[in-house]
Parts: structure tokens; C-alpha cells; sequence
């Protein structure tokens, strides 16, 4: 049996805890696994304080998931190596350009 916070915040319920806590309700275990596809968004059956069905929410994740976009992902700082390897290919594009006589 696991506990799941029954008055949900933003659509979810939360991660399910092994011990019991207060304003929880009873998971049983042949529910967690639909509870963890729902990914805590769900609507929640309970009966004497035990959930007895659970059907995900998809509107409560939708909005959450609209009110927190994914971040973009930052560039990298050029590490010595890297500053290293570009001088390097420019150091040899320009002896080539030297070597075909050509001018810039």
C-alpha cells in the first residue's frame, strides 16, 4: 500500500509515499502503476479512504505542463581545448590560402 495526497495542488497528487502521512489516502498496489502513467495527474476514486480507480487527468497536466516550459538549453562555455582546435583550423586555412596564393 502506498499514500498519495488527496487534495491534489495544480491537478497532482505527488510522488506516492510508502508511509502513511496526514491528508493522505490509501494506493493500493495494483494501482500504482496507472497512477505512475498518470504521473500523479489524476482523477482519484476513493472509498473509506483508499482510491479505488484512477483515471488521468489530462487538462490538469496539459496546464501545468503549459505554465512550465521545458528550458532552453544554454551554450556551453569553449572550454582551452576547444579555443585551441579553432586556431588551429584557422592557422590552417590560412597556410593553405598562403599556399594557393590566394588573397582574402
Amino acid at each position: 500500500m502506498y499514500y498519495i495526497k488527496y487534495d491534489a495542488e495544480n491537478g497532482n497528487h505527488g510522488n506516492p509515499a510508502s508511509t502513511y502521512f496526514s491528508g493522505a489516502v490509501g494506493l493500493p498496489d495494483e494501482l500504482l502503476d496507472d497512477y505512475v502513467a498518470a504521473m500523479g495527474f489524476a482523477r482519484l476514486t476513493v472509498e473509506d479512504e483508499t482510491v479505488v480507480s484512477v483515471e488521468r487527468d489530462d487538462e490538469a497536466y496539459y496546464a501545468y505542463i503549459s505554465g512550465h516550459p521545458e528550458p532552453e538549453p544554454e551554450e556551453p562555455e569553449p572550454t582551452p581545448d576547444d579555443d585551441r582546435d579553432a586556431m588551429l583550423v584557422d592557422l590552417e586555412y590560412r597556410v593553405t590560402l598562403l599556399e594557393l596564393g590566394v588573397n582574402e
